[in-house]
């Protein structure tokens, strides 16, 4: 029954013509600040070692990640599509060429020290689900990659949506669905998308981009009013046709 209250709530809203779709993108946010900034807690996006309550990673900067990195956590560089300085320079298994613009992100060698990359609610939302993106641009040993799960807290309680692997250079899109419609998210509510090394961490370098699709959750205005006791009918009327 919940998920009716949800699927109608969401359907009144929509219909009301007061909410107005928004995806939240990993990449254009940080393509928005100047990298030597330091995060801060809370922000739209944050980067964290381990996970969703670890330290914050500093950010990187947008430049090209020159060198790999066989023992350190990083993430936050920009990646760009065709960008040939990452086939086959470094030397270290087998690069590939980026095929969508993402960011850089290496786990680091445990579970302790991989990336976190947290999306932290501003307002009310209803969150429909997480799209991500992914890719080796270098793989230092082929078969082990990363390992990727997904999350999100609402009242400090955190639901697991699932996860998956990427290992190959092939690109993958997955995205991860809030139940059967959307779930509501207040300010400070959050999604993880935890990224971990898988065998052997070293040289495995990610492009990664994560976006957050949501309805925003406005009050009614007054026209609108008559569309919420429509739905409120609605579901009044499923109710009295389950119990008959």
């Amino acid at each position: 029954m919940n998920r009716i209250i949800r699927s109608v709530a969401l359907a009144t809203l929509l219909v009301a013509g007061t909410a107005q779709a928004q995806v939240f993108d990993l990449r254009d946010f940080q393509e928005s600040l100047d990298g030597t900034l330091p995060q801060v807690a809370g922000n739209l996006w944050t980067y964290r070692y381990g996970d969703a309550e670890g330290g914050l990673l500093p950010l990187l900067g947008t430049g090209f990640f020159g060198y790999p990195c066989g023992t350190c956590t990083q993430i936050g560089q920009l990646v760009d599509t065709g960008d040939s300085a990452w086939n086959g320079s470094f030397g270290y298994g087998a690069a590939v060429t980026p095929t969508f613009d993402g960011l850089f992100l290496h786990p680091g060698p445990n579970a302790a020290s991989s990336v976190a990359i947290v999306f932290t609610a501003q307002s009310d939302v209803w969150l429909t689900g997480v799209t991500i993106d992914a890719e080796m641009v270098l793989n230092g040993l082929a078969g082990d990659g990363v390992d990727i799960e997904v999350s999100h807290t609402r009242d400090g309680i955190t639901t697991i949506l699932g996860g998956h692997g990427v290992s190959g250079p092939d690109f993958s899109q997955v995205a991860y669905a809030f139940g059967p419609s959307a779930i509501f998210f207040a300010a400070g509510d959050r999604v993880t998308v935890d990224v971990g090394p898988n065998g052997s961490y070293l040289y495995d370098h990610l492009n990664i981009n994560v976006r957050t699709t949501a309805v925003a959750a406005p009050v009614p205005e007054p026209a609108s009013y008559a569309l919420l006791l429509a739905g409120a009918g609605v579901l009044g009327a499923l109710l009295r046709r389950r119990r008959g």
